[in-house]
């Protein structure tokens, strides 16, 4: 097709003629004040195509939000009272960013009502999506996760047409867990296992699912849409060829998602599987056979995405250039009740500016609170674990063998872990005041057209310095053995018995895992980083530390007994507990309506 730009399997029409430029660029004719968007020219100086694109879709993203819920779902406030105050002790056991959390528990109800919690692959008999969908939403909205009376009740019937079409990927689906006389223990086993991660993948995209249907990130997925055309405009690969238009897409497009809004692997992975198969959201009960019989394909690629070689070289660019497009999506909230003027207060440039220093101000005035509480809740969360193995397991324990245990050693595993947290996220410092320049410069750049464009540069192909590489990695693991073992040694002075010690010490591991993500989080506004001697000593010893974290916290998460213990015991009665009490208020209410 004459003027088509193809990158991989997405196609853009480039307009011909100025004309045509200012036809795809003037938006409906009529906005909410009844006025008319102007042309906007490609001339330098002028909005970029990028830019153009993001306006339009941040239109029509206001639009979405403004169509108010005809008949919308309310639950008892009572009720929704009780499930609120559960919730906020969950969230203590299930940590996440508070962005993340209603994600997190709409997985959580799922697992419930459609998996076999203790053994984890088995699929609950006589599963009728019509009877999970509304009770799902109920809940959501009594536990806080979606304002009471936003919600229109015609998204029930949404919920179970995609829960319909999970649950048959789940029944058809190509994974089995190996349970012939002619497999091994071993082979079963891993079957098994397999069987267990491929259903909470698909449990995982269809919580993701359900919650872009009732609530649809518009706003967000616009400007990681913005974040990755301009990237993608700018890189310069090298060598050249030696990546397809559709890995360098989706590559950047995962970049963007880990470093714009810090999403979690589940909505990743659901928008890189939109991409790549946009009939799959559709729900098209034609298709399902299809996509059941290919969905462990489709898993093993989305996988093979996420751990591809070159993933390190597009987030570091990424995380680099991530800030001035936060900023730039605060400064459009701005234009919610105005839309109309998006244009005109982007071209004046003193005004413009004025917009991202207050804009700038205000979240470096956030960004110290939601990292204290980052590291309240997740030094809460891994307390609690921490707590469960001291009273079950590590005190007994050390009884039995040791016929007593030190006070100390208690004091030791409170306070050790809990300093190390506070001290790490307390030595964070905020940008210089350069970064605010910077940050103007890269908006501008991202904003209007420019002879000049900053060139990206990824190399993907590193020369290999075998002798170098080897003295990195041996200061690296001595560097790792050293925060160990000087961790191992402070709780041995506080005479914790030994059989604590590696428990204790691997608990640490997890604090400083912890406490780096949330350093890195706070470098959300710094575009250029300055180090210090200081940082360069903290990072030699904490960075070997934490990657044993997260590889402790991925196996914790795989094998969380509190959480299975919770959602098993805890969960499933109180949720019964809770719909007895708001259909006991029902009734009551609808009994006082017959007097009169």
């Amino acid at each position: 097709m004459e003027g088509t730009i193809y990158l991989g399997d997405i196609k853009k029409d480039i307009p011909q003629t100025e004309s045509e430029v200012e036809k795809s660029v003037e938006g409906p004719k009529n906005t909410p004040s009844g006025t008319s968007y102007k042309p906007v020219s490609t001339l330098k100086g002028s909005l970029s195509k990028p830019i153009r694109d993001y306006i339009e879709k941040f239109r029509n993203a206001l639009k979405k939000e403004k169509e108010k819920a005809s008949t919308p779902i309310t639950v008892d406030e009572l009720a929704s009272r009780i499930a609120k105050f559960y919730e906020k002790i969950r969230r203590v056991i299930d940590w996440k960013e508070e962005h993340l959390m209603r994600r997190s528990v709409i997985e959580r109800i799922l697992k419930r009502r459609l998996i076999s919690e203790i053994s984890g692959a088995g699929l609950l008999p006589d599963v009728e999506p019509e009877k999970i969908a509304e009770p799902l939403v109920l809940e959501l909205v009594r536990s806080g996760y979606f304002e009471n009376g936003t919600i229109p009740k015609e998204k029930i019937f949404d919920v179970q047409e995609i829960l319909d079409k999970y649950i048959y990927i789940l029944r058809n689906g190509p994974i089995k867990n190996g349970n012939g006389n002619h497999f091994s223990k071993r082979q079963k086993s891993a079957g098994v296992k397999k069987k267990i991660n491929f259903y909470n993948w698909i449990l995982e995209v269809a919580s993701c699912e359900i919650e872009e249907v009732l609530d649809p990130a518009l706003r967000e997925n616009a400007l990681i849409e913005l974040m990755t055309d301009c990237l993608i405009e700018r890189m310069k690969l090298l060598p050249q060829g030696r990546l397809s238009d559709q890995e360098v897409y989706v590559q950047t497009y995962i970049a963007v998602h880990q470093t714009l809004f810090n999403l979690d692997e589940p909505l990743i992975v659901y928008h890189v599987l939109k991409h790549k198969y946009p009939d799959f959201i559709e729900n098209d009960s034609e298709k399902y056979p299809y996509f059941a019989a290919n969905s462990e394909s489709m898993w093993e690629e989305i996988v093979a995405d996420l751990d591809h070689k070159n993933t390190s070289e597009f987030y570091r660019i990424a995380e680099k250039y991530d800030a001035p497009y936060l900023i730039l999506g605060d400064v459009f909230n701005k234009f919610e009740k105005t839309p109309e003027e998006i244009e005109d207060k982007l071209m004046d440039t003193p005004l413009f500016n004025g917009m991202i220093e207050d804009t700038y101000g205000k979240r470096l005035e956030t960004l110290k609170s939601r990292l204290f509480r980052s590291a309240i809740f997740s030094t809460l969360s891994i307390f609690v674990a921490g707590g469960v193995s001291l009273f079950i397991f590590e005190v007994p324990v050390a009884k039995w063998i040791h016929g007593s245990w030190s006070p100390w050693a208690l004091v030791a595993d409170i306070l050790i872990p809990t300093a190390l947290m506070f001290i790490l996220v307390w030595a964070i410092k905020p940008p210089d005041d350069s970064n605010l320049e910077k940050i103007k410069e890269e908006v501008e750049r991202i904003v209007k057209n420019s002879e000049e464009e900053d060139i990206y540069e990824i190399n993907l192909v590193k020369k290999v310095r075998r002798i170098l590489n080897f003295i990195f990695i041996a200061i690296y693991l001595a560097g790792g053995f050293g925060a160990l073992y000087f961790t191992y040694w402070i709780f041995s002075l506080a005479q914790v018995p030994w059989t604590s010690l590696y428990i204790d010490t691997a608990n640490v591991a997890v604090v400083v895992f912890a406490a780096m993500v949330i350093r890195q989080k706070a470098k959300e506004l710094t575009i250029e980083e300055k180090s210090n001697f200081i940082e360069f000593i903290v990072d030699f010893f904490s960075i070997p530390l934490a990657r044993i974290g997260l590889w402790l916290s991925t196996k914790w998460k795989e094998y969380n007994i509190v959480s299975v213990f919770f959602t098993t015991l805890v969960d499933i009665p109180f949720s019964g507990l809770v719909e007895t009490v708001e259909g006991w208020r029902d009734f009551i209410k609808e009994k006082r309506t017959d007097i009169h």
